[in-house]
């Protein structure tokens, strides 16, 4: 969807809604923004929801019916921003996907501390803050559960599991309603539980490999063609010119590489492959 079609929908949800404003909050001397939808009778419940890795909170708005159904109902609710559109859930490095935030990043003092000046400036009732999440911001969404329990009321996940780690690692103050929504046949989080594993991320991966250049993880060593070189054609002429003797140059089939064969950059064309590699790090979005 193209940006100004992204904002018209923004805007038509918005005022479809009761209003909504943008704002920020300092934390840890890193500003943090978010969007809140507060209705005109107060204090009322708060829903604080978590969007998916490579999202913001703008995304939810557009995506989900919070707007419409916190207008009908009557309840509050906010829509905040991972930094690098991702959350610093409990999760070890290695079980997630993509990039996330930066090192240090604490989501969970960010969301406390927005809820604590709702709370204070008499918009929410502490006794009823609620915390969604869908993927990441689910994951999120049972880190806040297992850090501060005290906050809110209750917790809903939308396609994430509590991972063997996180469990371990999850002490709540007290105990708290969590409803968990996961697919029964989503490959990716399990129903049953487990790791996930699927086709898809299989197709996923195909698809990385051949347009990034591949893993480098898992990446087989390259096959050997002219002259003892993967690719000997794209190697620089002097680089060419000093393994060939001056008849083999002469009489070589190795020309000139033609700029037009690597589009992306046109200075240094046997760079190109790493060049595409760095642009396509990322990995499977949401997780």
């Amino acid at each position: 969807m193209r940006w100004w079609m992204r904002i018209g929908v923004l805007v038509a949800a918005l005022a479809a809604a009761s209003a909504a404003s943008a704002d920020t909050i300092d934390v840890n001397g890193v500003m943090r923004s978010y969007i809140a939808q507060l209705p005109p009778a107060r204090p009322a419940p708060l829903v604080v929801v978590l969007h998916g890795k490579t999202q913001r909170g703008a995304d939810m708005i557009t995506r989900t019916a919070w707007p419409l159904i916190a207008k009908r109902d009557g309840f509050a609710v906010v829509y905040p921003d991972g930094l690098n559109n991702a959350w610093a859930d409990a999760r070890p490095e290695e079980r997630r996907a993509g990039r996330g935030p930066p090192e240090g990043t604490d989501d969970v003092a960010f969301i406390a501390k927005l809820v604590e000046k709702l709370v204070a400036d008499g918009t929410t009732d502490a006794k009823r803050v609620y915390v969604t999440g869908i993927s990441n911001g689910g994951a999120m969404t049972m880190t806040l559960v297992c850090a501060r329990a005290d906050l809110f009321a209750a917790g809903a996940t939308v396609i994430m599991n509590l991972t063997d780690e996180s469990a371990a690692a999850c002490h709540p103050s007290r105990p708290l309603p969590m409803l968990m929504m996961n697919g029964t046949v989503d490959p990716l989080i399990p129903y049953e539980g487990g790791r996930g594993s699927s086709y898809f991320l299989a197709q996923h991966q195909r698809l990385r490999r051949k347009r990034c250049g591949g893993d480098r993880s898992s990446r087989q060593e390259p096959r050997r063609s002219v002259h003892g070189h993967a690719n000997f054609l794209a190697l620089p002429n002097r680089t060419r010119r000093r393994a060939l003797s001056r008849q083999q140059w002469r009489t070589s089939h190795a020309r000139p590489v033609s700029r037009r064969a690597f589009p992306e950059t046109r200075r240094r064309p046997a760079r190109a492959p790493e060049r595409r590699y760095r642009r396509c790090r990322y990995d499977l979005d949401l997780l």
